[in-house]
């Protein structure tokens, strides 16, 4: 096994081991976030995504940008047209079968928990620092509001 890994060039191994930080820390976002994969809708998923006609017709996304010159009034002032476009193809994949809705979120998370690496490392931060900082991040409960309960998916998009 080490003569397997000692005839790698150095952009290889640091190619490994990205890709490898990126597993660690979908991996974790997975343990933590992963069970409510199995979650139906709760609360205010009724009322805003499974009963909501509006997210229901794709024509309704040029709605959101004011493209259709047509009646507004079926959106609410402070719409996040992000979120909606977000629900709106969800409702377009998945229907109302609500894994799908929560594996969007979780994968968010995740590409979130990335994020912070990200910037931790263009901040300065060496070494494990920014793998540490997005495991961190992915395994933290406070996201737990914005991974397990649909309509508050806004979280992970701001």
């Amino acid at each position: 096994m080490a003569g397997y890994f000692a005839f790698r060039t150095d952009d290889e191994r640091r190619l490994m081991r990205r890709v490898g930080a990126v597993l660690a820390v979908a991996a974790v976002a997975f343990l933590a976030y992963g069970p409510s994969l199995g979650n139906a809708f709760t609360w205010d998923d009724h009322a805003c995504i499974v009963g909501n006609p509006f997210l229901r017709n794709p024509q309704n996304a040029l709605r959101l940008f004011g493209l259709d010159r047509g009646d507004h009034s079926a959106m609410l002032n402070g719409a996040r047209p992000v979120w909606i476009l977000f629900a709106m193809g969800d409702m377009g994949l998945w229907g109302d079968a609500p894994f799908g809705h929560h594996l969007i979120s979780l994968l968010l998370h995740i590409v979130n928990a990335l994020l912070v690496a990200a910037m931790a490392r263009s901040g300065g931060a060496s070494g494990g620092a920014p793998l540490l900082a997005a495991l961190g991040f992915a395994a933290h409960p406070l996201a737990v509001e914005g991974v397990c309960n649909i309509t508050f998916r806004a979280d992970l998009l701001v």
